[in-house]
Order: structure tokens, then C-alpha cells, then sequence
């Protein structure tokens, strides 16, 4: 059940409808450092992503201040805005790599294909690291393969397969440990 917005809030909005600067500063100082540190915890890894986000966040309020409709608390719809826009800017990341992955899966195709010695050799060293993926144990497996292949996230895996995040950490350090030894090892 979301929290109906309380008459500070509502005062607080109306100022800033009405384009009182010091009440948006208010605002932005009681929310921004908590936003960011909401921000950071949902980024896959260390950016300025987060800030950017937040930053986001307080200029659309601000540019859509005269006909902001917020039925809930302010706190719940800035927590709402920043992981909405985390998530849609993550998936749009995702969506771009996905694309220079086929790109350079491509160009590799491309450039080799007029080499027979090079085709033989890409499919002996795909069919290697594959058989090596085999070799890992079942559930470091899964996790290495739901990020390589799938782009998932260590969080999405954590909550696909109901575990901790740090598990999911640590299946796939074993596993890049694993193929790193035993690809070194196959090139000396």
C-alpha cells in the first residue's frame, strides 16, 4: 500500500510548482544523498551512472514542476523515478552490447572466413573453451553461462537462482580461474 502524501509534502510540492528555488533546494538536500547511495546499490558496477541518474531524476521535477502529480510520498516517487531510470538506461546498455557483440561476432566471421587456416583454427579453439565450459562444476557453470550468454546481471542471477550475490561472485571467479588456468596451460 503506498503511503499517501502528507500535508508537508503537499506544501512543499505547491512551492515548488510555483517555481520557489529554495523549496527545490530543500528538497534535494533532504533526498540526494540517500537517492544516490539507492542508486549505486542497483548499478552492476562502479559509475557515475548513479549520480547521473539522481541528477536526472531532480531535473525532470524541476522542468515538469507546474504539472507534477504526485498522490504518493515525495520520498517513494524519487526512489520510484531513480530505480525506473536505472533500469531503463541498464536494459538500454544491455540491448547496445548485444548489438556490438553480433557486430564483432561478424566482423571476426568476415575476416577469417577468406582464411581456411584461421576457420580451422577459431573452431578448434570454440570447441575447446566449450568443452572446457563443460568441465565446470553444474552450478558455476549455469552462472558463468546466464552472464556470457545471457547478459545478466550478478543481481538478476542472484534472484533467478535464490542466492547471494557474493555466491554469484565467487562461482564465476572460480570458473574465469578455471578457463584462464586451463587456456594458458593449452597454449604452452
Amino acid at each position: 500500500m503506498t503511503k499517501r502524501i502528507d500535508i508537508q509534502d503537499r506544501e512543499l510540492l505547491r512551492r515548488i510548482s510555483e517555481g520557489d528555488t529554495v523549496a527545490f533546494d530543500q528538497l534535494f538536500l533532504t533526498h540526494y544523498s540517500g537517492l544516490l547511495r539507492f542508486a549505486k546499490s542497483l548499478m552492476p558496477y562502479p559509475s557515475d551512472g548513479a549520480e547521473d541518474s539522481v541528477c536526472a531524476v531532480f531535473g525532470y521535477i524541476w522542468e515538469r514542476r507546474h504539472g507534477l502529480d504526485i498522490s504518493a510520498s515525495i520520498a517513494a516517487y524519487l526512489y520510484t523515478s531513480v530505480k525506473n531510470r536505472i533500469l531503463k538506461e541498464l536494459n538500454r546498455e544491455r540491448i547496445y552490447e548485444r548489438k556490438a557483440d553480433r557486430t564483432e561476432h561478424t566482423a571476426i566471421a568476415d575476416s577469417i572466413h577468406n582464411e581456411p587456416d584461421s576457420i580451422l583454427q577459431y573452431k578448434e579453439l570454440d570447441e575447446c573453451i566449450r568443452h572446457l565450459i563443460g568441465k565446470l562444476p553444474e552450478r558455476s557453470r549455469m552462472v558463468f553461462l546466464m552472464n556470457r550468454n545471457d547478459k545478466l546481471t550478478y543481481e538478476e542471477i542472484a534472484a533467478l537462482l535464490d542466492i547471494s550475490i557474493h555466491s554469484v561472485k565467487t562461482h564465476m571467479y572460480r570458473a574465469l580461474l578455471f578457463l584462464k588456468t586451463a587456456v594458458f596451460t593449452l597454449g604452452k
